[in-house]
């Protein structure tokens, strides 16, 4: 059976994947994936929220879960320009669907889609 990958992203934007309906992963890069992913919450933070443009408030930054695999989702197609949505900024944007939270667990993230080596 082929291993589950995993896709390191920064908070708040795996929060925004779980919570708040953010159905674009944007990326410099293509995928030919699809399929599963487990979303893995980097330990790098995107930085503080200024003139956030949406209209959901993240929570304060020290409640986020980093440094392991919070949820799932399913990569569905990969664009590169608008499609609707308004997380999509390019120049890729990974489709997200069937997001769903996991139990926190503890592993190390890496670059592009990754096997988690878990503690």
């Amino acid at each position: 059976m082929k291993p589950l990958v995993a896709l390191s992203i920064r908070q708040p934007y795996a929060w925004l994947i779980l919570n708040a309906g953010k159905d674009i992963e944007n990326r410099t890069w293509r995928t030919r994936h699809r399929g599963r992913v487990l979303i893995h919450a980097s330990l790098r933070y995107a930085g503080e929220y200024q003139n956030w443009p949406w209209e959901i408030e993240p929570p304060p930054y020290a409640s986020f879960r980093r440094g392991g695999i919070v949820g799932e989702a399913e990569i569905i197609d990969v664009i590169d320009r608008r499609n609707g949505s308004p997380w999509f900024e390019g120049p890729y944007g990974f489709v997200l669907a069937n997001v769903r939270p996991r139990r926190f667990r503890a592993c190390r993230g890496m670059p592009g889609l990754f096997v988690p080596d878990y503690d």
